[in-house]
C-alpha cells in the first residue's frame, strides 16, 4: 500500500476520511434541511400551538394516525365514545394511544 507522503496515511485511509460522513450534522444538506424546517411558517404555527396547547396538539396527532387505521364508521363510534369521557380519561387514552400507534 502507498503512503501518502503529505498526511502520512494510507490511500485507503485517505480516501475514508476524505468521504464526507452523511451522519455528520454539519454537512450542507443538514444545514439546508434545517433552516428550511426553522423559517417555515406551518413549523413555526406547530412549535407555537404545542407550547401554548400541548393537550389539543396531542388530542390532533393521535386522532389524525388513528383516522388512518380504523374505518368510517369505527372512527365514528370511537369518536363518539371518546368525547363523552371526562377530560382525565381522554388523557389516558390519548397517552395510551400515542404509545401503541407511535409518535
Amino acid at each position: 500500500m502507498k503512503k501518502n507522503s503529505l498526511f502520512g496515511f494510507t490511500s485507503n485511509g485517505a480516501r475514508q476520511a476524505a468521504r464526507p460522513r452523511s451522519n455528520a450534522p454539519f454537512n450542507t444538506s443538514y444545514l439546508l434541511q434545517s433552516l428550511n424546517k426553522k423559517t417555515s411558517y406551518n413549523y413555526q404555527r406547530a412549535v407555537q400551538a404545542n407550547k401554548s396547547q400541548p393537550f389539543q396538539e396531542q388530542e390532533r396527532r393521535v386522532l389524525k394516525k388513528l383516522r388512518t387505521k380504523l374505518s368510517i364508521s369505527d372512527y365514528k363510534n370511537f369518536y363518539q365514545a371518546f368525547y363523552t369521557q371526562t377530560a382525565f380519561k381522554r388523557f389516558a387514552v390519548l397517552k395510551d394511544l400515542e404509545k401503541r400507534l407511535g409518535r
